[in-house]
């Protein structure tokens, strides 16, 4: 495998997707509280919230420090958001808050990326370390075992068990020592150049671009089916 112990994938975008358009799926858990939105307009107030949002939930004016009760409370501070922005005092309405934030640990809310299965478990029978590192919080785990990855992944860790959010390289070591792996000794695949592979790099980490679609070509794989052989053949350069 290339001097490889470690192979650690981002969740979102990477090993899993949203199963619908994201208005979609709010509308969904808020109909179980009686409160219907059209998917419309819950998407375009969901953007409009998170172009405001990001940073704050990035933690970009603390160096992207964080923890598991603040991960907790931006999420439910976003929705608040997003209910508000739909209607005034629906963010006041806990219950739908809740109702929200529970939706989305269920396995129902995503779906696994194709080829994701099979490449944690080919990975994990060739005796690599497969680890999910995710910049989401705790419901990560729910939603990755609902969706059948228990048994293929070695560890799954969010930015609050690990005390940083991506991009900040404290993100990456901190899961390097978690696995007792050097980081040139582990593979990141990620969904984003910046928050993903620029930021593993910068720890020594090899890192690829997950392009869906895309041809596979230096720093990028299109398919995660095709890891395992890739890894065979690829001289990864930190």
């Amino acid at each position: 495998m290339r001097g490889i112990k470690a192979v650690v994938f981002d969740v979102d975008g990477t090993l899993v997707a949203l199963s619908r358009g994201i208005g979609d799926l709010y509308s969904e858990a808020l109909r179980s509280c009686g409160v219907h939105l059209s998917p419309e307009v819950l998407q375009a107030r969901i953007y409009s919230a998170w172009r405001n949002f990001e940073g704050d939930y990035l933690n970009v004016r603390w160096d992207f420090a964080t923890n598991p009760a603040r991960e907790m409370l931006l999420w439910h501070e976003f929705v608040r958001r997003v209910l508000e922005d739909c209607q005034p005092g629906l963010g006041s309405r806990g219950d739908l808050i809740s109702s929200v934030y529970s939706f989305f640990a269920a396995g129902s809310s995503r779906s696994v990326m194709p080829g994701a299965l099979e490449a944690c478990r080919g990975l994990r029978d060739k005796g690599l370390l497969v680890v999910a590192a995710s910049n989401n919080d705790a419901r990560t785990r729910q939603v990755l075992n609902e969706l059948g990855f228990g048994s293929s992944l070695s560890l799954v860790v969010t930015a609050g068990d690990l005390g940083w959010k991506k991009p900040s390289p404290r993100f990456f070591e901190a899961v390097s020592q978690r696995i007792a792996v050097s980081p040139d000794k582990m593979l990141h695949v990620g969904n984003c150049a910046r928050l993903d592979v620029a930021a593993a790099r910068q720890v020594g980490m090899n890192a690829l671009l997950f392009e869906p679609g895309k041809p596979t070509s230096e720093g990028v794989i299109g398919e995660l089916s095709g890891l395992e052989a890739l890894l065979e053949s690829w001289p990864f350069e930190p």
